[in-house]
């Protein structure tokens, strides 16, 4: 709390100090962020972090997170040699970083949870309450994590009636199942719910500074399949798809062209 007084104060009050702390006590939230620790580079420990972060947010604490590569000890040959892949995960949090913005202010102003878990959004289905491997990244985004070596498959139950959009393929999967997906090294399963919108920025730069003036994307997801009619409309446009995954981009007068609004439906 001192820390965190202490850089505002230094900065005049025009500065929003990061501070990242390993302690907390109630009201934390106010003033930093947490990690939960140091940890082991191995499986169980991946596994549990989830849970921890969830838990985290259930109790106000939406700023927190775990060393996914483990603190203590040497990793598997499997969870190390993952240089693409984490470059291809910060790249896609990079691109997210317009939503989660969106998401961390809400759960300043209303207390929700960034990362939630499934019953807090779906707590008529059953099947959620005792889920903490999968969990919503707001209301949008169910992320089905892989915490055992060498896995091939995941059982993932889709919660609600609604349709849910691969992010990778576009394919829809209905609501109110259970699946045996494929995974491997490359792929971790995460699906967009049907209705939804998510603002992205996809230019890949090398700071979040770098990308203040870039162009928005909005990826949103159809309510009905793409082999069907769907529409969505934002202000005076009114689209309409009728297959296949469709891109429009939105020219706003007198500005340049780099700013103009992409949208894409799954």
């Amino acid at each position: 709390m001192a820390t965190a007084d202490g850089l505002v104060k230094r900065g005049d009050g025009r500065d929003r100090p990061f501070v990242l702390s390993r302690a907390l006590f109630a009201g934390i939230q106010r003033h930093g962020a947490v990690w939960t620790g140091d940890n082991s580079a191995d499986w169980d420990h991946l596994r549990v972090s989830v849970p921890m972060v969830l838990t985290l947010g259930l109790i106000g604490i939406s700023f927190s997170g775990a060393d996914v590569g483990g603190f203590f000890g040497n990793s598997e040959p499997e969870l190390d040699k993952n240089t693409e892949r984490i470059r291809e995960a910060i790249r896609t949090r990079y691109m997210l970083l317009p939503y989660f913005y969106t998401l961390f202010r809400e759960a300043n102003t209303t207390g929700v949870p960034v990362v939630r878990p499934l019953w807090m959004e779906f707590p008529s289905e059953e099947t959620t309450f005792s889920n903490d491997e999968a969990f919503m990244i707001g209301n949008s985004l169910l992320v089905q994590g892989i915490y055992a070596e060498r896995a091939r498959h995941a059982s993932l139950f889709l919660p609600g009636k609604e349709l849910w959009y691969d992010t990778k393929t576009g394919v829809a999967y209905k609501g109110g199942k259970i699946y045996k997906l494929d995974v491997n090294e490359e792929s971790v399963p995460a699906f967009q719910r049907a209705g939804t919108i998510i603002p992205r920025k996809d230019r890949f730069r090398q700071s979040s500074t770098q990308m203040v003036n870039d162009p928005y994307t909005l990826k949103g997801a159809l309510i009905e399949p793409a082999s069907q009619k769907a529409e969505i409309e934002l202000g005076p446009l009114l689209m309409h798809s009728k297959q296949g995954p469709t891109a429009i981009t939105i020219r706003k007068p007198n500005v340049r062209i780099a700013d103009d609004w992409v949208i894409k439906m799954l």
